[in-house]
């Protein structure tokens, strides 16, 4: 749970980041900086996941290692893909509704 916390409040650091430094278009901020923290997400999970490989490789199904590291490591690699597909989506949502609410404010006051 942590790892995905960090993973998501990192990446939306770098996003608002990218965005004081660059202010290009949401979208495109989101894009590029998702990409640019994607690599470190995934090394972090595998890397917690191979941990985790002798006790799943070794282990006795009914142990309760065994579930232990079968749960961290599902739960590790869903929450990763969340936060990589998810996180952005959000982000850019919640952009463009900004952009259309400032928009349309700047449309009715030149009614």
């Amino acid at each position: 749970m942590g790892i995905s916390v960090n993973n998501s409040i990192l990446l939306v650091h770098h996003i608002s980041r990218a965005l004081r430094v660059q202010p290009a278009s949401p979208q495109d901020a989101v894009i590029h900086a998702a990409f640019q923290r994607l690599r470190p997400i995934f090394i972090t999970t595998l890397t917690t996941i191979a941990g985790f490989l002798p006790l799943l490789l070794q282990g006795d199904r009914g142990d309760i290692w065994y579930t232990l590291a079968l749960g961290t490591s599902g739960g590790l690699i869903s929450s990763s893909v969340l936060v990589v597909l998810v996180v952005p989506l959000c982000l850019i949502w919640r952009g463009s509704a900004r952009l259309r609410a400032s928009y349309e404010a700047r449309f009715n006051q030149g009614r």
